[in-house]
């Protein structure tokens, strides 16, 4: 028999784990954001390339442009649609096949294997099974890295094939209804969208836990999952709720204090002058804040996921 699912006090901590750790994360994945970075920027650059008759493409709209500025009166005769720029692409770019995007993608999921040993050290932080480690950086792998991606892909490849059957199920249901053309069972078809998306989060909920399992419990167990699950599912989704409630009031916090920093930099900049120096060091500043916060708020809302999954899982596996 599974433990109970404290709600609130699991959504309050994932919140808590979240705001408290976005300095440490900085510390200690500042590498790993910086390959991900390239490997992103690699991706996606070869996965274009790629395409055929996309290099053509771009080179074509680059004459298109310098013509277009070079015999342009004003700024808007140098101008080129949307619908322009669609018509030169359909004229250069071919079909695209599978071939054609599989590096730029294997290229990109290895930019999200970099993030993996942070992520099971985030996972087991998170259950109270480890303490952060000091120093500037953090990579390490093993075999439990290695059974994380395993889970990762299984699971992802899972929920697709649970997802389409339940879908197609659907719709060969509600064909079959059609088809009959019963008018009695007419209620059905507005029953079963509800119906699909309410066994969709069933899955979901009861399957999610062998994600922080494999990364803290170093195990590949659906049962696991499944068993310390079980009876939790309302609780699941009222914690789930309360989260989601609470980063939309951190969410409307962290607009309020930007719209407050705002305001006072505008008084003053009107009182200073935005030519003066003292004004363009208070710009600068500001800037500066903004994105600093901006930043803080990025990673703090990343942070959620694992503080409520590492846990909700400390709280709920059978120990």
């Amino acid at each position: 028999m599974s433990r109970k699912l404290p709600i609130a006090e699991t959504a309050v901590q994932s919140i808590q784990f979240s705001l408290r750790h976005v300095w440490p994360a900085i510390r200690l994945g500042w590498p790993s954001f910086i390959v991900f970075l390239a490997l992103m920027i690699a991706g996606f650059a070869l996965l274009l390339f790629n395409i055929p008759g996309f290099p053509d493409a771009v080179l074509a709209l680059i004459d298109e442009m310098e013509a277009r500025s070079t015999l342009a009166v004003s700024p808007l005769d140098a101008f080129i649609s949307e619908a322009e720029v669609e018509a030169i692409f359909e004229e250069y770019v071919g079909e695209v096949s599978l071939l054609n995007i599989l590096p730029g993608l294997l290229v990109m999921m290895l930019g999200g294997i970099v993030f993996v040993p942070m992520s099971v050290l985030l996972f087991r932080v998170a259950a109270g099974d480890t303490e952060l480690p000091k120093g500037y950086f953090y990579w390490r792998w093993t075999g439990i890295e290695t059974r994380l991606v395993f889970v990762y892909i299984c699971y992802a490849i899972a929920m697709i094939a649970i997802t389409a059957g339940l879908y197609w199920g659907t719709v060969w249901i509600a064909s079959s209804i059609l088809f009959r053309g019963d008018v009695t069972m007419g209620w059905v078809l507005y029953v079963l969208p509800w119906l699909f998306l309410l066994l969709m989060l069933w899955v979901t909920l009861r399957s999610l836990m062998i994600i922080p399992a494999a990364a803290i419990e170093d195990r590949f167990s659906l049962g696991a999952a499944l068993g310390a699950t079980g009876g939790n599912f309302f609780r699941l989704i009222g914690s789930l709720i309360i989260v989601k409630i609470l980063v939309i009031a951190c969410i409307l916090a962290f607009w309020l204090i930007l719209f407050i920093l705002s305001l006072t930099a505008g008084g003053l900049g009107l009182q200073f002058g935005d030519g003066s120096m003292a004004g363009k060091i208070l710009g600068a500043v500001m800037l500066v804040v903004t994105l600093g916060a901006s930043l803080f708020f990025m990673i703090a809302l990343n942070l959620v996921s694992f503080g409520w999954l590492g846990g909700a899982w400390a709280a709920i596996r059978n120990r």
